[in-house]
């Protein structure tokens, strides 16, 4: 890891280095994460689903399409869970772009049942944005929702 994960470590460093300014160290040594990943074995008994998206997924990057999973099922039966998960573990051997929305029809004023996709559209543009090719996978996008569309 490239920073510090918690200012203890950072403050922990710095005191070291004013304590003794021409003494070397290893940068970090006191530093840990506050906020450590949660084991995998939260996600106990979801190894079908997880293999089931890596396979959509691997899919994809075979095909060389975009693709869109959905994870669905009752009020807290763990789809959250297991959609953070898949993309953990996808995130460590590739380059994914993960959006997600909800839709809760308790929250007030929110009735609109499309306010899950238009929360993941939301997303998809912020992070589409950051990105050094960000014209062309519009461009991209523009392409595919219009051919799509004409099917």
């Amino acid at each position: 890891v490239d920073r510090y994960q918690s200012v203890f470590g950072l403050i922990s460093d710095v005191m070291r280095v004013r304590d003794a300014p021409d003494e070397e160290f290893e940068l970090g040594q006191q530093d840990t994460d506050p906020f450590p990943t949660p084991p995998s074995t939260l996600v106990l008994g979801r190894e079908v689903e997880l293999e089931q998206i890596a396979t959509s997924f691997n899919d994809a990057i075979a095909r060389q399409r975009s693709t869109v999973v959905v994870v669905s099922g009752f009020s807290g039966c763990g789809k959250t869970v297991v959609a953070k998960e898949a993309i953990r573990r996808l995130a460590c051997r590739h380059t994914v772009m993960s959006v997600s929305g909800k839709f809760d029809q308790c929250t007030q004023g929110d009735h609109n049942p499309f306010s899950a996709l238009r929360e993941g559209l939301a997303q998809f543009v912020v992070q589409a944005s950051a990105r050094p090719d960000a014209p062309e996978l519009f461009q991209r996008v523009r392409s595919e929702l219009s051919s799509e569309a004409l099917r």
